[in-house]
């Protein structure tokens, strides 16, 4: 029942895999433009260029650095049980949902998603009735119909059991096909008793956890609930 979630997350973060496309004809217009602007000295309204000084109020666009306090320190998110820092400043875009299960109930899951240049960074949590009985076959099992949403492009790079200060997880990354562009999805799955924690970012090219900016984004993730 609880391996459908996983799958919720991952189809959300493919969605975002962001496609490739060519700049080339902007170069066109750029030059288009420039051919213009010679044509301006022409018109010698040179009086304009003395407004020109006037509109050296443009200290204004000065007060855009201030927006510039990255300083690299990330956003962090205080979800629901837990606590993870994304890479970006900007806050998380939220999404919550009503995942239906075969026995006709539904289990509402919280997933959150930040895209910091050709990545998306993701958590999810999500609360069920009980615990499952066996919980490393349902942690393969939430990996499997993960990599099953993916589609027939997915396949398991690699995968590992590991746990959060004795919370047990499944640690894997899997290559991926998706609106035409090869990618990786990277992903950690967490079984606190009732309630399943998911943290993964997928992107395009090849690439694994130890990438820096994705190794914070895993190792800040912590369970507070």
């Amino acid at each position: 029942m609880r391996r459908c979630l996983v799958g919720v997350t991952v189809a959300c973060a493919l969605a975002l895999l962001p496609a490739c496309g060519g700049d080339g004809d902007e170069t066109d217009d750029t030059e288009g433009s420039q051919a213009e602007t010679t044509v301006t000295p022409e018109t010698t309204e040179t009086t304009e260029t003395e407004e020109a000084p006037d509109t050296t109020d443009t200290p204004e666009t000065t007060e855009t650095p201030e927006t510039t306090d990255t300083g690299g320190e990330g956003f962090v998110l205080e979800g629901d049980g837990y606590v993870v820092t994304f890479p970006g400043d900007d806050e998380p875009e939220e999404q919550q949902s009503e995942v239906p299960l075969p026995d006709g109930t539904t289990v509402p899951i919280t997933f959150s998603s930040q895209n910091v240049g050709d990545r998306s960074f993701n958590s999810a949590v999500a609360s069920f009735e009980q615990a499952p009985a066996d919980v490393t076959g349902s942690l393969e099992g939430a990996r499997d119909e993960a990599l099953r949403t993916a589609g027939d492009g997915a396949t398991l790079r690699d995968s590992e059991m590991v746990d959060l200060d004795g919370i047990p997880g499944i640690r894997w990354s899997a290559d991926v096909t998706s609106n035409g562009a090869e990618g990786t999805i990277v992903a950690t799955i967490y079984q606190d008793g009732p309630t399943q924690y998911q943290v993964l970012v997928v992107g395009p090219g090849t690439f694994d956890g130890t990438v820096p900016e994705i190794a914070a984004f895993f190792d800040s993730f912590e369970i507070t609930g």
